[in-house]
């Protein structure tokens, strides 16, 4: 007997404003093949007549826009049914601002509040329900046969959004409701600490992709070599046990230090990504992110093989995501893109300082202050032969440890003239996420 359809949704005003697939682009203008150098006083670095030739043929995309449009732009693109997991980390409707506050230096004197996203809505819930189910209605488009979606919320606004899904998905399609737990500290003194979040998953179909997940048997279980259910004993399965639809094994990023801590608000940590993406996916399939923050998706998806797509409308969130992916050590290549066609980027030409010369080789120097000032400066990425249409990220210098001093104001670098090297171009990235490139000729 089939189920009958069900007949309840959720509505406001404004829901039934037309949902369009409108003709939109996206432009490239950055290839980044992560190859990370750690600056040094008085380096001289040798860059070799190897420079990347890439395809765009599955290659991992940070996409800088707005979502909607994106999303409009892929489906023009033919990504129609060609993702198999779509996780969604959006706004909470907590109405807050978010801003990532870093320190240069080390130094509480030289804090920098840079701002992240804003989570304030100008009609209230109305105006979050109508980003959030236009959104919705044209990711379901993206998704294959076999894929699904992982939502992610809090206390706030996970009832309604679950209503949205099940009108979008159907509640046939209702997977698991999955519940996150985590510690930290708290101020609340009338209720309960709000010590969770809701993960909802939903499957576009019937036959969507299921990798169970398990986790380690408890001591006393291991020791006793049998696991009760229900009265009944049975043998410990070699992989651990099933996975529930709670979990407690995975903190927050708590630690200002961590290393996996990229000093993004709301940053999620990569052990939770992993088992969604390890459940949800396989080796080789396309995930996407459209509210990425700090990348975490895009980097756990290069250690397990997939291929990404991520995007977000944040400078800071953008340039968080390319040092994540920069400085991981499983890091593939990836193009940069925006739908902001008409985008004027900050770009300039200075003429090529030489300062030594062989047959072979010219030894030139960049001048950081050309850009920002040094104590200003994140990483500074270089093309050895910039082709005039989009950067081509072929080394990226970084400072020892992030947001200090690059230790030095002057680089020296060594190019091998078959590279042609008064193509130069260097692009320097700042702590308040913004681009400047100098083409040297």
């Amino acid at each position: 007997m089939s189920k009958k359809k069900s007949t309840v949704q959720l509505n406001w005003e404004t829901k039934n404003k037309q949902i369009t697939n409108s003709q939109q682009l996206l432009k490239d203008i950055e290839f980044v093949q992560p190859n990370p150098i750690i600056l040094d006083q008085g380096m001289i670095v040798d860059f070799k007549n190897d420079y990347f030739k890439h395809s765009k043929q599955k290659t991992n995309k940070l996409i800088k826009g707005d979502n909607l449009s994106v999303i409009n732009a892929l489906i023009n693109q033919k990504y129609s049914q060609k993702i198999d997991l779509i996780y969604l980390d959006p706004p909470y409707f907590s109405n807050m601002d978010y801003t990532s506050n870093i320190y240069i230096n080390n130094d509480s004197k030289k804090a920098v509040k840079r701002p992240a996203f804003k989570d304030t809505w100008e009609k209230g819930i109305d105006s979050y329900l109508d980003m959030m189910y236009q959104r919705l209605v044209l990711m379901k488009e993206l998704l294959s046969d076999n894929g699904s979606i992982f939502v992610h919320l809090d206390w706030h606004i996970n009832h309604y959004v679950k209503i949205l899904l099940d009108e979008i998905f159907t509640p046939n399609n209702f997977i698991n409701e999955i519940i996150w737990c985590y510690g930290g500290g708290s101020n609340t003194k009338k209720s309960f600490q709000k010590k969770h979040d809701t993960i909802l998953w939903y499957a576009k179909g019937l036959d969507y992709i299921f990798n169970p997940q398990y986790r380690p048997y408890t001591d006393a279980t291991r020791q006793r070599g049998l696991t009760k259910v229900k009265g009944e004993k049975y043998k410990l399965n070699k992989k651990g046990a099933l996975m529930q639809d709670w979990w407690i094994d995975i903190n927050k990023i708590l630690s200002p230090t961590a290393k996996e801590n990229l000093k993004y608000p709301t940053q999620k940590p990569e052990p939770l990504l992993k088992r969604i993406i390890s459940t949800a996916s396989n080796e080789n399939s396309l995930v996407a992110d459209f509210f990425c923050g700090s990348g975490t998706l895009g980097r756990v998806c290069d250690e397990l093989n997939r291929q990404w797509i991520m995007c977000d409308d944040s400078n800071i969130a953008i340039n968080t995501c390319k040092y994540g992916l920069i400085t991981n050590s499983h890091s593939l290549p990836f193009l940069v893109q925006t739908n902001h066609l008409n985008e004027n980027l900050d770009k300039e030409e200075k003429a090529l300082e030489i300062v030594n010369s062989s047959e072979d080789k010219i030894t030139v120097n960049i001048n950081l202050n050309d850009f920002y000032h040094s104590s200003e400066i994140e990483y500074l990425e270089i093309d050895p032969n910039y082709n005039g249409k989009y950067f081509c990220s072929n080394y990226q210098f970084i400072s020892q440890k992030r947001f200090n001093n690059f230790s030095l104001n002057n680089i020296n670098i060594e190019l091998n003239k078959k590279l042609n090297p008064y193509n130069l171009a260097a692009k320097a990235t700042n702590v308040y996420g913004n681009n400047k490139i100098i083409i040297y000729r």
